[in-house]
């Protein structure tokens, strides 16, 4: 029988995630170094629109540092804010913060109107702090304070 383990997530935290995992989760450590996220242009970018963003939402209950995530980000909207910051709110690893990036991952892509390659939320590599910089679209923040979530 083989065991399949599936992440879903950004290069980044699928390597977090997987260097995570359990002894007998038949998973190595892997020390590739990855591409950044935002490998996409700005203007290539397309996020979820607001009615699916809203389906992401609510479809299944968020956890409480799901709700303080997009609360961050839709108190910080437009701006950005570093992964490292969103972390620290949470008392995430970098690892757990990986795993809750990837959670939404899968909840928005096993959504319906999911549209492929759009994304939930947009990212950007920072330089100079060496870490992602996240913020909510303009669709998805009018679905997060369409959901009271901000």
């Amino acid at each position: 029988m083989v065991k399949l383990t599936i992440i879903d997530g950004t290069p980044e935290e699928v390597i977090a995630v997987a260097n995570g995992l359990k002894d007998g989760d038949d998973a190595a450590p892997i020390d590739t170094p990855v591409a950044p996220l935002a490998n996409v242009p700005p203007e290539d970018k397309v996020f979820a629109s607001t009615d699916v963003a809203r389906r992401v939402f609510n479809r299944r209950p968020l956890s409480v540092q799901q709700k303080l995530l997009i609360s961050t980000l839709g108190k910080a909207y437009p701006g950005w804010v570093p992964a490292t910051t969103l972390q620290s709110l949470m008392s995430y690893s970098t690892s757990q913060f990986a795993g809750m990036m990837g959670a939404f991952g899968r909840r928005f892509s096993h959504t319906e109107g999911h549209v492929e390659g759009s994304w939930l939320f947009d990212a950007v590599w920072n330089h100079d702090t060496s870490c992602y910089d996240y913020r909510l679209s303009d669709t998805v923040y009018e679905a997060a304070k369409a959901e009271n979530l901000i």
